[in-house]
């Protein structure tokens, strides 16, 4: 059974350690023989074993709480395991009700079919690589990965993987590669290989990678220190940014009828102008000058553009 199991494709063990977390923390306290219980009838037990081998089940365990950063506890006096909700920033919990919502719905609501009914947006290749990559994260071993960007040719890097982020349908992951002597972000639709390179790598305490993303919106790592944005939005593009922050310094510093101004402290990096972009007759840069100059400057381009006749 355990065989069986440890051939899952690394795609599947997602959902498994998606399942798991989502078991555990949905039931508050569950014990290993209804984990093995609720296993049994789960849609990803292909073999239709009667439950998980328990070196599986500690794989999967240490899956999520690296993934994820949720500690799974375990009470020897009630012989359960748990996940404090209250060590929980209210982001992450309401990502992982959302996550046990949909879940529910797709797979317990079989009469509805339900299914058919609900659509996702699909994200690329990469997610066969997240089982090795998350175990490279743990066991802090360097990894052999053949990636080639956008126009140019595969290059072979090794990388020291610090952590994994989801941003506009891509997996990402932020290593250092030493071939080119620093810290760089890695699509992984954009991996065309990737293997264990048999070393470890020792964590430089120097690397602050948890708040590597801080200071920026989307990947894009900029050089430059966090400057003050701020942006007059008119229309109901105010309420979408207001439903749906895109930064967590964003604040709305002032509101009429007409517009709103939102302020943001953060480096105005490529998807950060991206987004702005695709907004262009609802938004306008006021601060600072020069992102304000750049975006006239794109303007006035954009206008010579249909100025011409076709």
């Amino acid at each position: 059974m355990s065989s069986e199991i440890g051939k899952m494709k690394e795609s599947t063990l997602y959902s498994c350690y998606m399942w798991l977390m989502q078991t555990i923390y949905s039931r508050g306290q569950v014990s290993k023989e209804d984990i093995d219980k609720a296993w049994s009838v789960c849609q990803y037990n292909d073999t239709k074993s009667d439950g998980i081998p328990d070196r599986t089940f500690y794989r999967w365990r240490n899956a999520v709480e690296e993934m994820f950063d949720i500690d799974i506890n375990y009470s020897t006096t009630s012989k359960t395991y748990s996940i404090n909700r209250d060590e929980m920033d209210e982001n992450k919990k309401k990502w992982v009700c959302d996550s046990l919502a949909i879940n529910s719905i797709l797979h317990e609501s079989k009469d509805l079919d339900l299914k058919k009914c609900v659509f996702f947006e699909t994200i690329p290749s990469g997610n066969q690589y997240l089982s090795t990559i998350i175990s490279a994260i743990r066991e802090r071993e360097v990894l052999e990965m053949v990636h080639c960007s956008f126009g140019e040719h595969s290059n072979t890097y090794h990388i020291y993987p610090y952590c994994l982020k989801v941003f506009r349908q891509r997996w990402y992951v932020l290593a250092f590669a030493e071939e080119k002597k620093e810290i760089r972000v890695f699509a992984l639709d954009r991996v065309e290989k990737i293997t264990p390179a048999d070393r470890k790598f020792k964590l430089d305490k120097k690397v602050k990678y948890h708040k590597y993303f801080d200071n920026i919106y989307g990947v894009s790592y900029a050089l430059g220190s966090p400057e003050n944005v701020q942006v007059k939005v008119f229309g109901k593009q105010r309420d979408y940014l207001r439903s749906l922050p895109i930064h967590n310094s964003q604040k709305e510093i002032k509101k009429n009828d007409e517009f709103s101004i939102f302020e943001f402290n953060l480096y105005p990096n490529t998807e950060f102008k991206q987004y702005l972009i695709q907004y262009m007759d609802e938004v306008e840069v006021l601060t600072p000058k020069w992102l304000r100059n750049e975006f006239a400057e794109r303007i006035n381009k954009m206008a010579k553009l249909y100025k011409t006749k076709k």
